[in-house]
Parts: C-alpha cells; structure tokens; sequence
C-alpha cells in the first residue's frame, strides 16, 4: 500500500513539471512571432505615411493665386480698385525680386543653391546637409522622385524672405517650358548654415501651360 501511494505521489509531480514546462514553452513561440509581427507593422505603417504625405505633396493644387498678407494688403488693394475680375501678377505674390547672389549669407541665397543643386542629383546624396531633421525623410524622398522625372526649372525667381525671430519665409516662382508653379520654403539656421524646415509647393504644376491672363501693368504701382 505505501509503495502504491508513493508510486502515485512521484506520478503526481512528474505530471505537475511537464505542465509547467509545457506552459513555458507555448509563452516562449507565440510571444517572440507577435513581438516581431508588432514591429513589421510599426515598419509598413511608417512607410505608408510617408506615401501618403508625398501623394498629398504632389497633388496639391494651386492655392496662391489671392494670397493676402499684411505685407501686401495696401498696394493688393489698388491693383484690384475698379476691376471687376481682379488681375493680381504671380510675381506680386512672391514678394520683391531679389539678386540671391548679393546676398551671399541669407535664406534667400541658400533657397537658389538649393535649386542648383537638386538640379545637379546632390540632394539626395546628403539630405542632412539641406533638410532639417523634422521633415528630412519625406523632403528627401519628394525631391529625389522629382528629380527622377525631370521636374527641373528651367528658371528660379525668389523673394525677398519675411524673418521671424528664429526662421525666414521664403518665396518662390519657378518656371519650365510654358508652365510655372509657386514653391514656398521655411528656413532656419542649423549649425551656422540655412537648412529647409519645411516646404510646400508642387513641381508637377510647371508641366502644365500658365493660362492666358490679362496683361499687368506695373505703373499701377507709382500711383499711390
């Protein structure tokens, strides 16, 4: 009798142990599958953000053409007097036309040495040297699609920049062939050196042909 009941006990608890063991092991397979199936889809999640972001960047129309700042509301206010469909330059828009290159340290000057060299493939070769860091990844993936289909301006006009305490608003036209589009950069310092905080504007508007407007006269501007 007390060997049966021995017998029984040690079955008991070699019973009890492969429970054990067969409930650590089950923890182990189906946690480790789930972790990593946690972090493929926090991967592809970011991936189609970032896809999202560019085919919002790309096509977003033209919201430029009755800007108003205070900048420019006076002078917006003459050119419209007595028209009955307004004509407003895109030129007006972006601001007074400056030469980048008599400013050689200026938000302005970097906006032109950026266009230079996505012109020349280099932006994607070195975003950190051009992009601030917030906005890097998706910047650096517009401009490189971009540039592989050739959106390239034949011609850049900048704008006098708006500065604020800590960044420079800078605007501008950008034409190829008979087409045009108005891009708008927010600068900042980084190290010494003006970088592109953020961007908005869309390059794939310069492929379609400006439509025909009424002629501006720029003597509306020293009458007042």
């Amino acid at each position: 009798m007390r060997k049966l009941l021995s017998f029984l006990i040690i079955l008991i608890l070699m019973t009890s142990c492969d429970g054990n063991r067969a409930i650590s092991t089950n923890g182990v397979s189906e946690t480790a599958p789930a972790a990593e199936g946690e972090g493929v889809q926090r991967s592809q999640d970011r991936v189609n953000s970032i896809e999202k972001s560019i085919t919002a960047s790309r096509t977003k129309k033209k919201s430029h053409q009755n800007v108003v700042s205070i900048e420019n509301y006076s002078e917006k206010r003459f050119l419209m007097a007595g028209k009955s469909s307004p004509v407003v330059p895109q030129d007006f828009i972006i601001g007074k036309i400056v030469d980048s290159s008599l400013k050689s340290d200026s938000a302005e000057a970097a906006v032109a040495q950026f266009f230079d060299d996505y012109r020349a493939g280099k932006i994607s070769k070195n975003p950190a040297g051009y992009f601030l860091s917030e906005n890097r990844t998706l910047l650096t993936m517009l401009f490189e699609e971009w540039h592989n289909s050739r959106f390239f301006p034949a011609s850049v006009r900048i704008g006098n920049g708006l500065a604020s305490e800590s960044e420079t608003k800078v605007t501008a036209r950008c034409f190829m062939g008979d087409g045009d589009c108005i891009c708008e950069f927010v600068m900042a310092k980084d190290g010494g050196k003006w970088k592109i905080k953020s961007f908005s504007g869309n390059l794939e508007e310069m492929t379609a042909p400006a439509p025909k407007r009424e002629e501006f006269e720029p003597e509306v501007y020293y009458f007042f």
